[in-house]
C-alpha cells in the first residue's frame, strides 16, 4: 500500500500549482523565529519592566489583572513605542538578525523555507497561506530568484491580480511584523478584513491544501472559513509533528484529509523535495501531463520575464508531439482500414495532442489579459506540426488527409478558448495569418490545410465534415473543461467558432483554388451569428480583427452563398 508521503509525492508532482501551502509557526521554528503568542508575553514583560512591576510565569495574567484587558499588540506597542519608527525597531529585533545571529544562522531562511522555495521555483507550488509575521519565505523566494506578491493587509488584496497570474503568491493572513496592525489575539483572530477573507476562501475553494506546523486551535477565522468551503475538488494533507488536536481533527475530516506524521517541518519540506526532484528526474525529456503544462503555461504567462520559458515550452511539447506523429510505430500509413479503423486512428490522435492542446488554450484564454501571449511561438508550432504529413502513395490517402487531424485539434483548442476570451485577433492571426507550409510557393492558410471540410475529404461518410466537427467537440470538451465549466457554454462557443471557420473557408476558397466551393450549410447556421452579424454590421468584432478583409459586403456574400 502506497503510504501518505508517496501519496503527498505524487500529488504535487503531477499537480503542479494545484497546491496551495498552510503554514504556521512550526514553520519558522526552525529559524529561532519566536511566536506571536511569545511575542506578546515578551512585550508584557517590557512593560512590566517599565511599571516597576515583575509579571511572573504568566505575564498574560499579569496584564489582565493589572489592566483588566485582553493584551493586544496595538496596546502594547502604543505603550511601549508611540512612533510608528519606534514599533517596527521593537518589533524588528524579533524577527531580524543581529550580525551574530546570522553568522549562527539564527532568524534567516531555514531547510523548510529553502525547500519551499524550490517547489515554488520549479512550478509545483504557487500560493502560501500564512499566519507568521516574519519575512523568511519572501528572503528564501528572492535567494532562488523568485519575487513573490505578498499580500498582508487589505489595500494589498483590493489591488491584487487574479492568484493564476503571479509565480508565486504569500498571504499573510495576520499581517507582517512592519505592518500597523497584527493579529495574534484571541479577539483579534475572530474575523478578517473581507478583502483577505475572499482571497483565502478563494484558495480553499480551487487549491487542495499542504497544511504543516499550524495547531488548527488559534486562528479561529480562519479555522471557520476552512469548516464553511465545501469544496473538496483537492485532497488536504496535513504534516503533524505530535499527533492532532481536536480542532485540527475536525477540519481534517472535513476536507477528508490525510494526516502525515512527520519529525519537523525542515525534514518534511526537505524530503518532499527531494522526492519530487527524484520524480523529475527520472523523466528526463520526457512530455509533461495536460496538467502539468497548462500550470506552467499559466505561470509563464503572468511574467513577461519568462516569455523565453514559454517559448521553450512550447518548442519541447512540440517536437515530442511531431515526434510521435512521426513515428511508424503509431501511426502506419500503409496500413489497411481492416487492420485498423478510422475511429482508432483519431482516437490515438487525439490523445497524443491533449499537452498541447491545454498549453495552446490556455495561452488563447489568458491572451487579452496579459503582455506574454506566445502567440508567435503557437503559430511555428502549428507550422511543424503541419508539416509532420509523411508521404504515402495513392492507395493510401484516407491515412494521409487524416494526419492532419492533429492540427485541427490544436488549431479549434486554441480557436474555442480565444472566441470565449474574444480574442479576435489571435484567432485571425492563426486561422488566416499562418501560413500552414512556409517552404511552399504556394502559401496556404491554416484554416485552408486543417478545417475538417479538407481533413475529411477521403471518409466515405456523406456527413464526413460533421462527423469531424462532432469528434473535435467532444475530443476537445475535457481539456477546455477548466477554462469552460458549463458545457452548454462550450457549446455555443464551440459552434460561433464552427460558423466562423465555415465562412472564412467559403470566402477564401476561391483565392486559393480558382473556384467557388460547393459547400454543405453549416449544421449550426439557423442559430444566432447571423443575426449578431446582421445587428453589428461594421462593428462585429471578427471584422474588426481583419477577418473577411475587413469587408461587410465580403460576409454577406459569404452568407448568401450558406443560403443557397
Amino acid at each position: 500500500m502506497v503510504d501518505k508521503d508517496m501519496a503527498l509525492t505524487f500529488s504535487v508532482r503531477n499537480n503542479p500549482g494545484v497546491y496551495a501551502l498552510l503554514v504556521g509557526s512550526g514553520v519558522s521554528r526552525g529559524a529561532e523565529i519566536p511566536t506571536g503568542w511569545e511575542v506578546i508575553e515578551d512585550l508584557i514583560r517590557k512593560v512590566a519592566e517599565a511599571d516597576g512591576e515583575e509579571p511572573g510565569p504568566e505575564p498574560a495574567e499579569w496584564y489582565r489583572d493589572e489592566y483588566g484587558d485582553e493584551p493586544r499588540y496595538d496596546d502594547l506597542l502604543e505603550q511601549l513605542a508611540p512612533s510608528k519608527e519606534d514599533r517596527q525597531a521593537l518589533l524588528k529585533s524579533y524577527f531580524e538578525p543581529t550580525d551574530e545571529e546570522r553568522e549562527k544562522g539564527i532568524k534567516t531562511p531555514s531547510q523548510a523555507h529553502e525547500s519551499i522555495a524550490w517547489l515554488v521555483k520549479h512550478g509545483y507550488i504557487q500560493v502560501i497561506v500564512t499566519t507568521n509575521f516574519d519575512r523568511l519565505l519572501e528572503q528564501a523566494l528572492k535567494e532562488k530568484g523568485v519575487t513573490p506578491t505578498v499580500i498582508a493587509k487589505p489595500s494589498d488584496a483590493e489591488g491584487a491580480a487574479p492568484l493564476a497570474h503571479d509565480e508565486a503568491v504569500i498571504l499573510k493572513v495576520n499581517g507582517d511584523y512592519k505592518a500597523s496592525t497584527l493579529k495574534n489575539t484571541a479577539d483579534e483572530l475572530d474575523s478578517y478584513d473581507p478583502e483577505i477573507e475572499r482571497l483565502i476562501e478563494q484558495v480553499l475553494d480551487e487549491y487542495g491544501l499542504i497544511v504543516a506546523g499550524w495547531s488548527g486551535g488559534w486562528d479561529s477565522a480562519l479555522r471557520d472559513l476552512i469548516l464553511s468551503a465545501e469544496n473538496r475538488r483537492y485532497s488536504m494533507y496535513w504534516a503533524s509533528y505530535s499527533g492532532l488536536d481536536e480542532e485540527a481533527e475536525e477540519l481534517v475530516e472535513h476536507r477528508d484529509g490525510n494526516v502525515v506524521s512527520i519529525d519537523g517541518a525542515d525534514n518534511f519540506f526537505y524530503s518532499l523535495k527531494e522526492r519530487v526532484q527524484a520524480l523529475e528526474d527520472a523523466e528526463p525529456g520526457a512530455p509533461l501531463s495536460r496538467e502539468v503544462a497548462r500550470e506552467r503555461t499559466k505561470r509563464y504567462l503572468a511574467r513577461e520575464v519568462r516569455k523565453i520559458d514559454l517559448a521553450d515550452l512550447i518548442r519541447e511539447e512540440t517536437e515530442h508531439l511531431r515526434e510521435r506523429l512521426l513515428d511508424p510505430e503509431r501511426f502506419d500509413l500503409h496500413v489497411e482500414t481492416d487492420d485498423e479503423s478510422v475511429e482508432e486512428r483519431l482516437e490515438k490522435y487525439e490523445k497524443e495532442v491533449e499537452t498541447l492542446a491545454a498549453v495552446f488554450s490556455t495561452c488563447a484564454y489568458w491572451g487579452p489579459e496579459i503582455p506574454n501571449t506566445g502567440e508567435q511561438r503557437m503559430a511555428k508550432s502549428l507550422q511543424r506540426i503541419a508539416s509532420a504529413e509523411p508521404d504515402v502513395s495513392p492507395w493510401y490517402n484516407l491515412w494521409e488527409q487524416l494526419a492532419r487531424y492533429p492540427t485541427t485539434l490544436l488549431m479549434y483548442a486554441l480557436g474555442v478558448a480565444a472566441v470565449e476570451a474574444e480574442n479576435w485577433d489571435l484567432l485571425y492571426d492563426v486561422l488566416i495569418g499562418t501560413d500552414a507550409d512556409p517552404n511552399s510557393s504556394n502559401p496556404k492558410p491554416l484554416i485552408m490545410f486543417a478545417h475538417p471540410y479538407f481533413v475529411g475529404a477521403e471518409l466515405s461518410s456523406r456527413e464526413s465534415m460533421s462527423v469531424l466537427y462532432n469528434r473535435v467537440e467532444e475530443a476537445l470538451r475535457d481539456p477546455m473543461r477548466e477554462l469552460i465549466p458549463d458545457d452548454q457554454q462550450y457549446s455555443q462557443v464551440f459552434e460561433e467558432l464552427e460558423m466562423l471557420s465555415d465562412m472564412v473557408v467559403v470566402d477564401r476558397f476561391e483565392a486559393v483554388r480558382g473556384r467557388e466551393i460547393r459547400y454543405p450549410r453549416s449544421r449550426y447556421w439557423e442559430l444566432s451569428l447571423g443575426e449578431k452579424i446582421e445587428a453589428q454590421g461594421e462593428d462585429w468584432a471578427p471584422l474588426q480583427a481583419g477577418f473577411f478583409g475587413g469587408d461587410l459586403d465580403r460576409v454577406e456574400t459569404v452568407i448568401e452563398r450558406y443560403q443557397h
